[in-house]
């Protein structure tokens, strides 16, 4: 900071040796436009990337490699061989012999032929000795590389741009090439498993309250997005239903459990051809934790939702493979999927599509970055990112009022509760006021009580 400042002192003396005081009246006129922003022409340096040098510098491979070696396409020669042999032998009245090899001679490899003639390798020798990296043809004379590799890598991947092998090795075993880089991820699978709320609840076929009350205290607090606090006030005073906040909380912990298993049953399959994902933060026992997203661009239905307590690569694969989870058929063009810059996304992409395993590629990286559309990228899928943060807005709405949670089940019951509210209750605007995921005996009772209750009785 010190040299910093020093700098600019005598920076500004020498302005003062350089301009009068009127000239130095504009100087700081313009600074001031360059401060302000107003000046387009004239923009102050970004110090960004030297503060914070590795911002978004990882990356992954776009094209994966390939799990076996690609034809090699053959050289086309120009000359033939066998009718160069007849001009020898008519030139000189001998005819060309293959090359007699010694002992200790050093062979072409198996299979080489002439790049110009296609003379065989009985007519080809090496030039450069045991370095072998060099052939010359007897019969027109042409110097070539062998394109011989001087130890055969044991890798199991070829490189998609030049076909070779993904680590050549030269010389001794601690020298190598690295032609092409590629990331091969070993992960558990049960690090891949989404959050799911906890089987050890209440009965709630054994409440003491009639079912009517559970409806009520779900639409109150997961519907309309008040807290539990509130909802049992409202139950008290407007219903003349006396119970606790602490039952309220109960009566959701319980119901979540058969709100995840009716939407994972009516799902239904993946037929967007455009995904969208993001993540937003959640307050746990005094700690942010994270609730992932994936929704589609087409149904407007939540395809996948996950709690963490990290924001890395680990969660977004596991939200955006359980997205994949219900892919009706394998698509002829790869899925669309649309996000940030947050590169736990780009490893999500790069892990599932390796998991394809030889078919197709399923999905396709496409970044929005920023809040403006600085490239075209942006451009085109902005709307994509707008929609899954106007998710986000609606997801905050109906947690805010719970000021937080105390434990991870909690933020996971609630979640639950609402990806089943958002799929299957809750009207859309841009589906002309019907639901995401139409079920039709979900239709059929004119309460929204009615419908929870309909919905847990289909799941249990």
């Amino acid at each position: 900071m010190d040299y910093t400042i020093d700098a600019i002192v005598a920076f500004v003396r020498w302005l003062c040796r350089k301009l009068d005081r009127e000239q130095l009246l504009v100087a700081v006129t313009i600074l001031l436009e360059v401060i302000n922003d107003q000046r387009e022409d004239i923009r102050p340096r970004d110090d960004f990337r030297d503060r914070h040098p590795q911002y978004r510098r990882f990356t992954v491979d776009r094209e994966p490699p390939l799990l076996q070696a690609p034809p090699q396409p053959e050289p086309t020669p120009t000359l033939d061989w066998r009718e160069l042999r007849r001009q020898y032998r008519t030139r000189t009245g001998k005819d060309l012999k293959p090359i007699a090899r010694r002992g200790n001679s050093y062979l072409p490899p198996a299979g080489a032929r002439c790049e110009r003639c296609s003379a065989p390798e009985s007519f080809l020798y090496v030039n450069d000795g045991k370095v072998g990296n060099q052939l010359r043809c007897k019969v027109c004379d042409l110097l070539f590389p062998s394109h011989r590799c001087r130890r055969e890598s044991d890798a199991r991947y070829w490189c998609p741009h030049c076909g070779e092998r993904a680590l050549l090795r030269t010389g001794m075993s601690s020298q190598f090439k690295l032609c092409y880089q590629y990331r091969e991820y070993h992960v558990d699978p049960a690090a891949l498993r989404t959050a799911s709320p906890s089987a050890d609840t209440i009965d709630l076929s054994r409440v003491r309250n009639d079912l009517s009350t559970v409806g009520l205290a779900l639409t109150y607090s997961v519907s309309f997005g008040l807290s539990n606090r509130m909802t049992a006030e409202i139950l008290r005073s407007v219903h003349n239903i006396r119970i606790s906040r602490q039952t309220v909380d109960n009566y959701q912990k319980a119901a979540a459990v058969l709100a995840h298993r009716f939407t994972g049953k009516y799902l239904g399959e993946l037929r967007d051809r455009q995904l969208a994902g993001d993540e937003t933060y959640t307050r746990v026992a005094d700690d942010w934790q994270y609730t992932w997203f994936v929704i589609g661009a087409r149904t407007r239905a939540i395809r996948a939702w996950h709690v963490s307590s990290t924001r890395d690569a680990i969660a977004a694969t596991a939200t955006l493979g359980s997205a994949l989870r219900n892919l009706a058929d394998v698509p002829a063009l790869p899925i669309e999927f649309v996000a940030d810059g947050n590169p736990a996304y780009d490893l999500a992409v790069h892990i599932l599509n390796a998991q394809a395993d030889g078919r197709p590629m399923p999905l396709q990286r496409r970044t929005v970055i920023g809040l403006t559309n600085d490239d075209d990228e942006s451009e085109r899928f902005r709307p994509l990112k707008q929609l899954i943060e106007r998710l986000n807005r609606t997801y905050k709405f109906h947690t805010r009022a719970r000021a937080g949670f105390k434990h991870q089940q909690g933020a996971v019951a609630l979640t639950a509760l609402f990806v089943a509210y958002y799929n299957f209750l809750r009207p859309h605007g841009a589906l002309l006021g019907h639901v995401p995921i139409p079920v039709p005996e979900l239709a059929l009772p004119a309460t929204l009580q009615e419908r929870w209750l309909k919905l847990l009785q289909m799941a249990a």
